[in-house]
Formats: structure tokens, sequence, C-alpha cells
């Protein structure tokens, strides 16, 4: 596969996921709700509703988080492997490779969190003057602090400041942990190879998951579950993706057919469903392995024209991360405008359908100030 293909491809992917994740926060805001604005009996009474039921898909939208850790991984050690095929004589160095992994997602980044607090003004004050609420909600109280630790990929190490006004970010932090923890994966895959290094990190994750279950600590379970120490595996699979991709290493499916590999991404996402719904523990790690098969089959050479879905994906996908950045405050103020009402459900998912709408033009305008500029410079 040439580099235009597969970079191609990992643009589709960062669409398709950026959309998943952007059609699960919409289905809150208009279903379950956002935030803590909507009472609780007001969305145990929806669940009942029919279009409440048939945005039960929409749910799903979560595995667009698991698709993007896998889709990070490839892309960091795929840049190291093609810096290494260009120059035998290159060698990583962690100080220019955290710089330019700050340079490229910071000032997009800190441009996000400037334009949450702005929501998030504009969301207080429409709770106050226009709703009529007594008191500034919790997200306003603790702004200060919140504000500080997205900034320093702090806000995940503190149960309080795990989500906050823009909950989505505690992501990035989670990212910015996975790159600190690269050279170790680099060294990994030089000791022991990918696969066992990939083995070791599973074992890890479930231990730190087992450990979680049996303490039954809501507060510990928030820091673990989501956290570099239980995801880590999904971050160094897409690793190991890379390795095959540039040719370093057996292709991850070995001699499976494609028909094998579906067969596995099916009863990983099954175990991974039946597990959540059963017993109401969600194993990211499970369900990025049932992606990963996929993942493989699709990004693998293909004698074909893209399609138009594809080509419409690609292009979503460029700025998927401005979106992915934006998109929560903006859904947050229109669920405190339009709490869900079974008798309004259709109307709100008509707005709703145009507010997704405005979240893409303005991702789009903050790729363009924020994210081009940098990756310009960095091409040139």
């Amino acid at each position: 596969m040439n580099l235009a293909e597969r970079d191609h491809k990992i643009d589709v992917m960062r669409g398709l996921a950026v959309l998943g994740v952007l059609l699960i926060h919409t289905q809150n805001a208009w279903y379950l709700g956002v935030g803590s604005d909507i009472p609780l009996e007001t969305r145990l009474r929806l669940r009942d509703h029919w279009l409440g039921i048939l945005s039960i898909p929409f749910t799903f939208g979560f595995l667009g988080l698991n698709l993007f850790f896998v889709l990070s991984g490839l892309c960091i050690h795929l840049w190291t492997l093609k810096r290494s095929a260009a120059s035998p004589d290159w060698k990583f160095s962690f100080l220019p490779y955290m710089k330019r992994r700050l340079t490229r997602l910071y000032p997009a980044y800190a441009g996000a969190i400037v334009f949450s607090l702005g929501c998030l003004a504009l969301a207080e004050w429409i709770r106050l003057q226009v709703l009529g609420y007594p008191s500034l909600s919790a997200y306003a109280n603790n702004a200060l602090e919140q504000t500080l630790r997205y900034l320093t990929f702090t806000h995940t190490l503190k149960r309080e400041t795990f989500g906050g006004y823009n909950a989505p970010l505690y992501t990035m932090a989670i990212e910015f942990h996975f790159y600190l923890l690269y050279p170790l994966v680099l060294w990994g895959f030089r000791r022991f190879g990918p696969a066992l290094t990939l083995g070791a990190s599973v074992v890890h994750s479930a231990a730190w998951t087992a450990a979680t279950i049996l303490l039954a600590d809501e507060k510990f379970s928030r820091l673990v579950m989501d956290s570099v120490l239980v995801r880590w595996p999904e971050w160094i699979a897409g690793c190991l993706l890379a390795e095959q991709w540039i040719g370093r290493r057996q292709n991850v499916l070995g001699n499976l057919s494609a028909r094998a590999a579906w067969s596995l991404s099916g009863l990983c996402l099954g175990l991974a469903a039946y597990v959540q719904i059963r017993y109401g523990l969600q194993l990211n790690v499970l369900w990025s392995a049932g992606l990963l098969f996929p993942m493989a089959l699709y990004l693998a050479p293909a004698d074909r024209d893209e399609t138009r879905a594809e080509q419409a994906l690609r292009q979503v996908g460029l700025f998927s991360y401005s979106v992915y950045l934006l998109h929560y405050p903006v859904l947050r103020i229109f669920a405190i405008l339009l709490p869900p009402e079974p008798s309004r459900l259709l109307l709100h998912l008509g707005i709703y359908g145009l507010v997704i709408s405005g979240i893409l033009i303005i991702g789009f305008l903050f790729f363009k100030v924020l994210e081009e500029p940098v990756l310009t410079r960095r091409a040139q």
C-alpha cells in the first residue's frame, strides 16, 4: 500500500470515529441528557419513548473513542518507523518527540479550553437568568482548578476534575500519558517483540481491572478503568498495526481468512457486550480487540476505488480533532435549552441535526485557524 492510500484510510477511520462520538453525545443530549441539568425522573420516563428506543444503536458511538486510541498508537509508531526506514542512523529522542507531539496538539487543545470556558459562561447565564436556577452548577464552581488541570493533563488524576465542563477532554490526558510511555513501548518491542509486549500490557490491564472490581470503590474505579493503566493495550495494538504496514512484521492476522477475522471480531464484540449488559462492566480492551480485526482488513492493500462515503468520511477525518475538542460544550448548551419531552422529541431531533451540522462547520473553521498552520509548518 502506498503512503497516500494508507493515510487516506486512516482519515476515513478518524471521520468515522468522530461521528460515532458525536452521535452518542447528541443522543445523550436529547434523550438521556448530557449534564446534570436534566432531572433523573425525566430521563427515566423517556426510556420508553419510541424515538429513544430507535436511538439505542447510537449508544455504540462510544466505540469511536476506542478507534481513536488504536489509531493514535498506529500513527505515532508509524512516524517513528518511517523515520527509521528513511535514515538508518536515525535514533528516537524523547524530547524532540514530545515537542513535536505538543506542537501538533496543544494549540487546538488550548483554544478548545478557551472556547469551552465561553460555552460554560453562556450555559451558566442561561441557567441563572433564563431558567431561574438558584445557583451556579458544579462545573462553574470548579472552573479554575478544572482549567489548570486541563492545561497540565492532570484532570484524570482526581475524581472531581476527571470530566468537567468539557468532559471528553479526559481522553486527551490519557493520550498524553500514552505519549509519555511510548519509549517503554519501543524498548519492549526491541527487547521482547511487539506481540509479547502487547500480551504483557493485556495482563497488566487485566490485573488493574480485577483489582478495581475486587475493591468495589467507585472513586478508584473512575480513576483507573479509564486510564492508561487499563487502556494501554489499545494503543499498543495500534503500534503493532504500524509494524505490519511498514513491512517489518508479519501480518497481525497471520494466515487468518477474512471470514475468520470477522468471526473473531464478532466474538470479542459479543463478549464485551454481554459483560457490559450482564455485569455493567465496560471492558474497553475487549471492545477494541473487536475493532482491531476489521481495521487490519480495511487498511490492507485493496485494488478498488474510494467510495463516496469514504471520501466524505475522509474529509471529516481531516478536521476530526477539532470537532472532537469542541462538540461537547455546544451540545450541553442545547441540552439545557431543550430538556427532552416525549411530545417534542422529534422536533428536538431535527434541531440537533442542525446543531451537528453547525458543530462540523465550527470544527472546520477551528481546524483552519489553529490546526492547519501547524500542519503546514511541519510539512515544510
